[in-house]
């Protein structure tokens, strides 16, 4: 029954034993305490139903590669990868016109992708930062630390000390969306649920909530 795509995890704010699936794998995760045979019931208990979900969104899962000549999102746009040898920029990354160009380092040991990758969660971050930053001057709340990691099926999350984790791959959607998880998450740190109060929060700052939540749920890419 167990499959490669299955992640489980226990979590101090978890209230009940949930499922998440993804593109990338199903997550299931659990609170601390949680027996694993409880966990393994559970699992095998809609393990069907779960496994039919991954497979039906892995048939439309899109597959991005770092190679030359591939399109690669950011920030909601599509932009062609190039590889190129200018003599004053070894090892930079940036957009240029319709194409995100690459220059390898000179002497460097990273391929293509693993500077392009770099690229990406360095992006992630500055954006990411600076809209909690932003909306939290908004809405009137802190924050502790904030990391940026590479997370299989979740978005963003706020621990009950304010920490707050967010998705790298938040910098390949359009801004209202990455914006809408900022936001989301902020909540947070007034509302730890998902009550009426924390929605009424989370809409008064973000305008395109349901369009942002439509776009998560389908987002289908997957990188190499």
């Amino acid at each position: 029954m167990r499959s490669e795509h299955l992640t489980i995890s226990r979590h101090r704010g978890a209230r009940c034993i949930r499922a998440r699936v993804s593109p990338e794998g199903i997550r299931v995760t659990a609170p601390v305490r949680t027996p694993a045979a409880a966990i393994d019931l559970f699992v095998q208990t809609h393990w069907d139903h779960l496994q039919q979900t991954f497979e039906e969104l892995s048939r439309h899962m899109r597959h991005i590669t770092w190679e030359p000549g591939s399109q690669v999102p950011y920030l909601g746009q599509w932009y062609e990868l190039e590889r190129s040898c200018g003599a004053c920029l070894r090892g930079s990354v940036g957009i240029r016109a319709e194409k995100l160009v690459v220059i390898p380092a000179l002497g460097g040991n990273r391929s293509l992708g693993e500077q392009v990758a770099a690229w990406y969660r360095q992006q992630a971050k500055s954006h990411i930062f600076g809209r909690c930053s932003h909306y939290a001057r908004e809405m009137g709340v802190s924050y502790e630390a904030i990391r940026v990691k590479d997370q299989s099926t979740r978005w963003g999350s706020c621990s009950s000390r304010g920490n707050l984790n967010f998705n790298w791959k938040l910098v390949t959607m359009p801004p209202f969306v990455l914006d809408y998880v900022v936001v989301h998450e902020l909540a947070h740190r007034r509302h730890l649920n998902h009550g009426a109060e924390f929605w009424t929060l989370v809409q008064r700052h973000s305008s395109r909530v349901e369009e942002a939540r439509a776009y998560l749920k389908s987002y289908n890419l997957v990188f190499a």
